[in-house]
């Protein structure tokens, strides 16, 4: 039993219709089952509406908590090189000794100017990082909770889909 196997192991049990995740004691781990599931989504929205592979996308990360990291995960295997945009030191240097351009960000403006895309995973305020809108030929991507994009438009709030959508099914 594929259940019993996750839950004696500490990780996920993947079936048809869900991935759940159980910490090591083999309780129900629902943050993470979250956060994979948020992960798959966002990447399933960009997968369907982009008019290009990820491969050729400039892509970049902002957070790498439980969501950031999934969505790089999943990005990586599919042959993107995100770069990943974090306030976490540790972080930063690790993924730096990994191989993948890691910016750390502690305050202040980011320059995305080179993307084609960014996904916000990080409830932090990003609109200093633009003047009114999104640049042209770029597109973002809004996963986190909160107004992090104040005054910007063309941002896509993939988190306001998902309570709609939630909502609609319930």
């Amino acid at each position: 039993n594929g259940l019993i196997l996750a839950k004696y192991l500490g990780y996920a049990f993947i079936d048809a219709q869900n991935v759940i995740f159980f910490k090591e004691n083999g309780s129900f781990d629902e943050e993470r089952t979250n956060a994979v599931l948020s992960a798959e989504g966002a990447l399933g929205y960009i997968l369907s509406s982009f008019d290009r592979s990820v491969t050729d996308m400039k892509i970049g990360i902002v957070g790498y908590g439980r969501i950031g990291k999934s969505l790089f995960r999943m990005l990586s295997f599919l042959g993107a090189k995100p770069r990943v945009y974090t306030s976490n030191e540790k972080s930063a240097f690790e993924l730096s000794e990994n191989g993948v351009e890691a910016i750390l960000c502690i305050d202040g403006t980011r320059d995305f100017s080179d993307l084609d895309l960014l996904i916000n995973t990080a409830p932090t305020d990003l609109s200093a990082s633009f003047e009114s809108s999104v640049p042209r030929g770029m597109r973002v991507i809004e996963l986190a909770s909160g107004e992090n994009f104040k005054g910007v438009e063309g941002v896509e709030k993939l988190v306001a889909f998902m309570k709609e959508f939630e909502a609609s099914h319930t």
